[in-house]
């Protein structure tokens, strides 16, 4: 008995000898993708924060990571004719708690040790905001409307006379792929390409796509 205990503790220190707890926070860059629309979608600019556990096998890693994140977009038309036009625009930000899974491998030495990674995610999505601008020139004539309001994630209901805007899909499955750099084993700097593969709404292609540059903060090896 005291020797499967013994094994047991001894499994465990080896485990946690080659893992690292990794806070880690940074921005993102993120849009839309929208097929098929008359809305051209740019980029918006977002915040991610959370830990990562990487355990360690040599040059490979898997690395796991609980994260919130910020996506969205911006999107919006402009039609102009002779003596007529008008513009709408929204500004639309999503919070998401995120969990990719990633498989890392490194090389080079403690001083400086390139990585790179890949690997699944799943989001869910629990809020966020937007903003709307509508412009109209009529002769001259100018009418403009704006509204800010929340995003909820769900079905909208039946007779909704709120301002929220509504997400049909709240689940974000996807993959995550890039690379970085560790420099004296305290400080890791990491860029990272999400690809969404889930729609946001059931009628229309609208997948999320997320770049993002964070520093972490290497614990333990």
């Amino acid at each position: 008995m005291k020797k499967n205990v013994l094994l047991i503790a001894f499994l465990c220190s080896g485990i946690f000898t080659y893992a690292q707890f990794i806070p880690k926070a940074g921005i993102t860059l993120s849009t839309i993708n929208f097929d098929d629309s008359e809305y051209s979608a740019t980029s918006i600019i977002g915040f991610s924060a959370g830990l990562a556990y990487s355990l360690n096998l040599g040059i490979f890693s898997v690395q796991p990571e609980l994260l919130f994140i910020q996506k969205g977009t911006k999107f919006g038309y402009t039609y102009e004719e002779q003596d007529y036009s008008e513009s709408e625009n929204y500004d639309v930000t999503t919070n998401y708690i995120e969990l990719p899974v990633l498989l890392k491998v490194s090389l080079g030495p403690d001083a400086l040790k390139f990585h790179i990674n890949a690997g699944p995610s799943i989001g869910y999505g629990f809020g966020g905001k937007y903003k709307y601008d509508y412009r109209e020139n009529y002769f001259g004539d100018i009418y403009t409307e704006s509204e800010k309001g929340k995003i909820k994630f769900g079905n909208e209901p039946e007779f909704n006379e709120s301002d929220d805007l509504y997400i049909d899909n709240a689940i974000d499955f996807g993959v995550q792929v890039g690379g970085g750099v560790t420099i004296a084993n305290k400080v890791m700097i990491d860029i990272r390409y999400g690809i969404g593969l889930s729609d946001l709404f059931e009628e229309q292609t609208s997948k999320n796509r997320v770049l993002q540059f964070t520093i972490g903060i290497p614990l333990g090896r």
